[in-house]
């Protein structure tokens, strides 16, 4: 079963809960585990943010282009969810801590960034994927401006079977790029400057 409706669900609707119908015939499988236990670790921070600019869900459907994308604005950024060609599960949530940083979660797209205000542009200031351990978040990895696109955007890749303490080097070998993913989180900051 795709989890993608859940992520969208939290994020979109501002629903409380979701049920999967039929999950009892899931059991051994990893995918629908490891998303589920993605969500689970957002659950505190999905139920502090509710308001539609601090919270919002993107789901690819079956009848999107290959290269759909959709945007929109939380606060003063505007945020372009670009989905990736031949990642049909594209899904995942944005969750807007502060004005100007985020806990971006999910699989199959990366994000691009422009601001609001007339004249200026957006950029990462940091980023990095986290994992929660005991309630707290945890750092798996800074993220450096090789794997920021020079600090323009912030590429979904998802962690390896759910686990997420994958050595980031292994990422671009193709034995890792073969296997299935569930979503990463990533914590942002951006900031912007003016044009010239």
């Amino acid at each position: 079963l795709d989890a993608g409706p859940a992520y969208l669900a939290f994020g979109q609707y501002g629903t409380m809960a979701f049920s999967v119908f039929g999950y009892e015939e899931l059991e051994g499988d990893r995918r629908f585990a490891g998303e589920y236990g993605v969500l689970g670790e957002l659950l505190d921070e999905i139920s502090s943010h509710r308001s539609p600019d601090s919270v919002r869900g993107f789901y690819r459907h079956a009848s999107d282009a290959p290269d759909g994308k959709l945007s929109f604005t939380m606060g003063d950024w505007r945020l372009n969810v670009n989905y990736i060609k031949g990642e049909p599960r594209a899904h995942g949530i944005i969750i807007r801590l502060s004005e100007d940083e985020f806990i971006v979660a999910g699989l199959g797209a990366f994000l691009k960034f422009g601001s609001v205000k007339t004249g200026r542009v957006a950029k990462v200031l940091q980023a990095e994927e986290l994992y929660r351990e005991n309630g707290e978040w945890k750092t798996l990895f800074v993220l450096n401006g090789d794997e920021t696109a020079h600090n323009n955007m912030l590429y979904l890749r998802g962690r390896l079977e759910g686990v997420a303490r994958t050595k980031y080097q292994n990422m671009n070998k193709p034995q890792w790029q073969d296997r299935f993913k569930v979503s990463g989180i990533y914590r942002m900051k951006l900031y912007s400057y003016p044009q010239k």
